[in-house]
């Protein structure tokens, strides 16, 4: 015998049934229908159908609860239906129906067609994505009732539909309408046979590893699978008889995309030094899907309105300098926690990172010194060094040091000891007490390198314009940073504005 069984899933609109659709994202309602047909070669159609039907209860549940087999069932199967549901076991069993009373009182359905059995509504919980490979159907290939005679055919293989990536489930395919035959696959050829598993009893044709569509390994590389099946029953045994019925299938499983989720690649952890508004961290992801456009974003949870984020970069920073001595996280211990989140429009994953701001070592001097050149020294460590007013000479000495200026009575003052790529100049507060409001006062002129010269000439000049290109001020020397050229200082890399 020749029944084809196959499972649809669909979108469920408010409680009407929508579009086909291949899968479903955890959370979302859908429906499932339930197709059947007589594909032998003089099909003649089927009277009656019986089945149950099984899945995994943690992550769906039946939405047909009461449950009433009238009102699932289709009208093509109007007489004797029954079934029960049990959303504890994920079980409806003995769903059954017939399309007539009797054949002779009416017309026959499901001749070489799929005809609508049942339609049944689920919900989806947790997490993953639902298709039809999340539901086991078993008929009752002893109640199954054809409209004709006991009469031999040849085993039937149609042709499959297209088959989502990352899946493994097949359609299920019954075979011969001789309830004392027994059926026997097996594959015999195909350019791709070796990627595939046939039970030889059933006629489950299964992928061994769930194909990906971004990643085809069929031998042509375009994602259609070639296999080839003979199916055979024992009808009119031995099998020498002439009787046997037997068909060859040469199959292309077209193999087709499915969104997937991003998937994060960055770390879970960052830390900080205080004081910066630098970057704190950039969050990375790859999404499977070629030419895919991710967006990332930070939940409401947490300390996630202390963050601004670059939804094209991934950057993240914080919305003031943190201060290690005054820490705002939800802790107040420096640990700064957010849940970072890249999206490719449709599907999204997210990923619980801790930021852990780093206490520096704060040196100041005092504005009411000024009598001489004085000495600020650091430590082996970074520090965090702030002239404030006065001819000062800075040294900061191992670590990555960052040399404070707050205004422009901050002017005299010399470094000694600048490393480029390890140290920064902090002229925040300086551009901010001058008005100054854009990104690069570099690039608007309001900052100039000149090279010493006679006893200084090993060393370079930090001159500061006022007001740039757009008023009457002149650039004036501000700062010395001894043994470093102007080239190697003239960098945006340099200082945080």
């Amino acid at each position: 015998m020749t029944l084809q069984i196959q499972l649809l899933l669909f979108a469920d609109n408010n409680g009407t049934l929508g579009e086909s659709i291949d899968s479903v994202v955890a959370g979302n309602s859908f429906y499932l229908q339930i197709l059947v047909g007589d594909f032998r070669s003089d099909a003649t159609g089927l009277i009656g159908f019986l089945s149950s039907i099984q899945w995994d209860s943690s992550i769906l549940q039946s939405l047909d609860d009461p449950f009433s087999a009238e009102q699932v069932i289709t009208p093509s199967f109007p007489a004797l239906a029954d079934g029960a549901l049990d959303n504890s076991l994920g079980l409806i069993s003995g769903l059954t129906a017939g399309a007539l009373p009797e054949f002779e009182f009416g017309q026959a359905i499901g001749v070489n067609q799929l005809e609508f059995f049942a339609t049944l509504r689920f919900s989806s919980q947790g997490n993953g994505v639902i298709t039809t490979s999340n539901f086991l159907l078993i008929p009752d290939i002893s109640g199954l009732a054809f409209t004709d005679d006991y009469v031999n055919n040849a085993p039937l293989i149609p042709t499959p539909p297209p088959f989502a990536e990352n899946s493994t489930g097949v359609i299920l395919v019954v075979s011969d309408p001789n309830p004392g035959d027994t059926l026997t696959f097996s594959i015999t050829g195909g350019a791709d046979q070796s990627l595939f598993t046939l039970n030889s009893v059933t006629g489950e044709l299964t992928f061994k590893a769930a194909p990906d569509f971004e990643t085809p390994i069929d031998a042509d590389g375009n994602n259609i699978y070639e296999v080839e099946i003979t199916a055979y029953d024992n009808f009119g045994e031995p099998a020498t008889t002439t009787l046997r019925g037997t068909t060859i299938s040469s199959l292309n499983i077209e193999v087709t995309n499915v969104n997937e989720a991003p998937i994060i690649t960055s770390g879970t952890a960052a830390n900080f030094a205080e004081n910066g508004i630098g970057v704190a961290y950039t969050v990375t992801a790859t999404d499977p899907d070629a030419g895919t456009n991710l967006t990332y974003t930070l939940d409401n949870t947490l300390d996630a309105s202390l963050f601004n984020i670059n939804a094209t970069t991934g950057a993240i920073t914080f919305k003031n300098a943190p201060d290690f001595e005054t820490p705002l996280d939800n802790g107040t211990n420096n640990i700064y926690n957010l849940t970072v989140i890249a999206s490719d429009g449709s599907l999204s994953n997210s990923q619980a990172v801790a930021i852990t701001v780093t206490d520096l070592n704060e040196l100041k001097g005092n504005p009411l010194i000024n009598n001489g050149r004085n000495s600020i020294v650091g430590t082996v460590g970074s520090d965090y060094i702030t002239g404030l007013a006065g001819a000062k000479t800075l040294t900061g000495g191992g670590g990555n040091d960052s040399f404070v200026f707050t205004n422009m009575r901050d002017v005299g003052q010399r470094i000694a000891d600048f490393t480029v790529g390890e140290d920064k100049l902090i002229f925040t507060q300086l551009f901010s007490s001058l008005g100054y409001t854009g990104s690069n006062p570099i690039a608007d002129s309001y900052i100039k390198f000149v090279q010493g010269t006679g006893a200084n000439s090993a060393h370079t000049f930090l001159q500061i314009d006022r007001d740039g290109l757009t008023g009457s001020a002149i650039a004036r020397n501000f700062l010395q940073v001894n043994n470093i050229t102007p080239t190697q200082l003239n960098n945006i890399n340099n200082f945080q504005f």
